[in-house]
């Protein structure tokens, strides 16, 4: 079952249409490289027709390449031959003998040659060469100068199926998609199965829209780019198929520039299509679906009437799947909502890693529902895991199900909290870009709103600093709170205040310094897939103003102070409002914690031993009455 599958199963029933944004399209199954070749006309300075006629080879004899997972075997024709069995037996004696050659020289062409004779079985003579040949699929002839050439394919594995095209079974338009700009031109042939259609080149009408494609993005990174008028000009064909007005769905692997296109990886730029943002003006475009810019998944953002979502995964092994479910009702988007296969997986427990998750799924154990339906001592054996280990999978599954925290020990004592706290969240420059801070949140003792200092432009931290500094200092006893889990502000603050008011460095550095998220983390298994602050906030219902993450916030600051032209508006009152949500959530998140506790300390799970409301209501001794008090029951968000 593949991720897409698991959040269909999620989504249930049968949706209208299932979209593809482009990108590592070959994890779906192998294109029939073949047919493609066969289709494709020779140019020496294109990347398939580079590696399969290697440079260094001269032009008279045989060619051997390795292109994907294909070995490639080229062979030169006389003239007037149409027929590769009529290959010269010159030839042919002379590639057999390239057998013992290669086994004795070290280079790559060499190594290709033992490659193609290992895949050939090892032929012991000319005869069994040419049987063994003449068995392989013939890929094409082709003219490369005034030579004409056989193409062989020796294939290095079997093709794996379309996984698209058993998706597509499973909606009711089938499934329609692009490719992006790291996928190669015969992946657009994936695309190009039963149900699967390839927007780009073929548009389709789904109810009253439009939805038109635009492969690749603007380059000059990957391996297929467009020129922007190009693009313009495609986009604007496309357009044409449907009636002058037609409300536009729009599969673009690039976002439009300018919207969730902010990218740090090549250093920090905008790298969205200008030809779309501009068709966008033009038309009537409802819908924008994208990915190509992998830090900014997982994010909508509305342009006018066009709800451009961005759907990117990272592509590394772990990486997390993001699905979006796209509700449409007349001509208007009614909802997008995210959907989170790796929530679902054996993966979102805690201490449960990509090798114990993979020897979880050989024995059919997927998902963390299977975890609840799995005897401990199965799972133990399964996975290879420590008891220990596997009773905190068993709780967390639990915990995940019944959407609470739950206390990793009962009966469960909170460990010592301090009574009076500053809780405070900084937002720094990208990594990679320096450890300014730009702005400081903090929440004090008996406080109902959040403190904030900005830095509009680097040469006002010191400023700021100074101010944070002057605010703790009025509150000698309190302890200051970060949610991090490696004490990341704590550790920002001393070093920038070494840097920039070393003054301070020693009264910050004695203060008494807790993360949260250590705290929490210690004591409870959360009713979410990990301990992140935003993940479970949303996990308890805890309102948070923007699903942005601090990452793309910090980029979007990056740009703004740079020295260059055609930057966006930075949104000041967005980065303010995004610190404060994290700093209030901190309390929050913590009464929740324990209100849990209690509430698992009355129902009939609990341990006898455990402490009972009323009793752990007075564990004053703790801090916990004070800290939690001071917020009040009703204290919320102005």
């Amino acid at each position: 079952m593949t991720d897409v599958e698991l959040a269909l199963n999620i989504i249930g029933g049968r949706p209208d249409l299932l979209i593809y944004g482009g990108d590592d399209t070959e994890r779906f199954g192998d294109a029939p490289f073949e047919e493609y070749l066969t289709e494709l006309e020779y140019d020496p300075q294109h990347p398939v027709w580079s590696q399969i006629f290697p440079a260094e080879q001269g032009d008279q004899g045989p060619f051997v390449g390795h292109c994907r997972w294909w070995m490639t075997l080229a062979l030169p024709l006389e003239e007037g031959q149409d027929s590769l069995a009529a290959v010269s037996f010159g030839l042919l004696h002379r590639l057999w003998q390239m057998e013992a050659t290669s086994a004795r020289v070290s280079s790559p062409s060499c190594y290709r040659w033992q490659r193609m004779f290992q895949f050939l079985g090892k032929p012991n003579s000319v005869h069994a060469l040419r049987e063994a040949i003449l068995k392989r699929c013939t890929l094409a002839h082709v003219l490369r100068g005034r030579r004409w050439y056989a193409i062989f394919c020796l294939k290095e594995r079997e093709a794996r199926p379309n996984t698209f095209e058993r998706l597509a079974k499973r909606a009711r338009l089938g499934l329609a998609g692009v490719i992006g700009n790291d996928c190669f031109p015969w992946d657009r042939l994936i695309l190009n199965a039963p149900d699967v259609r390839n927007l780009h080149s073929r548009p389709l009408r789904c109810g009253r829209f439009g939805v038109i494609g635009l492969e690749a993005s603007p380059g000059p990174m990957g391996a297929i780019t467009y020129d922007e008028n190009a693009a313009a000009r495609h986009l604007r064909a496309s357009a044409e198929r449907f009636p002058p007005g037609a409300p536009l769905i729009v599969v673009s692997h690039a976002p439009p520039y300018g919207v969730l296109d902010l990218a740090a990886r090549f250093g920090v730029d905008r790298i969205g299509s200008r030809a779309l943002r501009a068709f966008m003006r033009e038309h009537d475009v409802r819908l924008v679906l994208c990915g190509h810019v992998h830090s900014q998944g997982g994010q909508v953002q509305r342009i006018g009437n066009c709800w451009v979502v961005n759907t990117a995964n990272h592509d590394d092994k772990d990486a997390k799947g993001r699905v979006a479910s796209i509700d449409i009702e007349g001509g208007s988007i009614q909802r997008v909502e995210w959907l989170l296969p790796h929530t679902y997986k054996t993966r979102a427990l805690v201490e449960c890693g990509s090798s114990r998750t993979e020897r979880l799924e050989k024995a059919g154990i997927r998902l963390w529902r299977d975890v609840l339906d799995t005897p401990a001592e199965e799972l133990a054996a399964a996975s290879g895991a420590q008891p220990k280990i596997v009773r905190k999978w068993l709780l967390h599954a639990r915990a995940l199900q019944e959407k609470r925290f739950l206390p990793l020990e009962s009966p469960f004592i909170p460990k010592p909290f301090p009574p009076r706290i500053i809780y405070y969240d900084i937002e720094t420059l990208p990594s990679g870009f320096g450890e300014q801070i730009w702005l400081i949140g903090a929440l004090q003792p008996g406080a109902s709103k959040v403190v904030q200092f900005l830095a509009k432009k680097p040469s006002e931290e010191r400023a700021i600093l100074e101010d944070f500094m002057g605010l703790i200092d009025a509150q000698p006893d309190a302890t200051l709170v970060c949610y991090s889990g490696s004490n990341f502000d704590h550790r920002i603050l001393a070093s920038r205040l070494r840097h920039k008011r070393p003054k301070h460095c020693g009264r910050f550095d004695a203060r008494t310094k807790l993360d949260l998220q250590t705290y929490i983390k210690s004591q409870v298994v959360p009713p979410c897939a990990g301990y992140g602050l935003k993940e479970m906030a949303e996990a308890t219902g805890i309102p948070m103003r923007h699903s942005m993450g601090g990452y793309l916030l910090s980029m979007a600051y990056l740009e703004s102070i740079r020295p260059q032209g055609g930057r966006l508006a930075f949104s000041w009152k967005k980065a303010l409002q995004y610190n404060e949500d994290d700093v209030l959530a901190m309390p929050r998140l913590l009464r929740r914690l324990y209100e849990d506790m209690e509430k698992f300390a009355d129902s009939p799970l609990g341990h006898p031993a455990m402490a009972s409301s009323r009793q752990f209501r007075e564990l004053s001794q703790h801090g916990l009455t004070l800290a939690l008090s001071e917020w009040g029951p009703s204290w919320k968000m102005e």
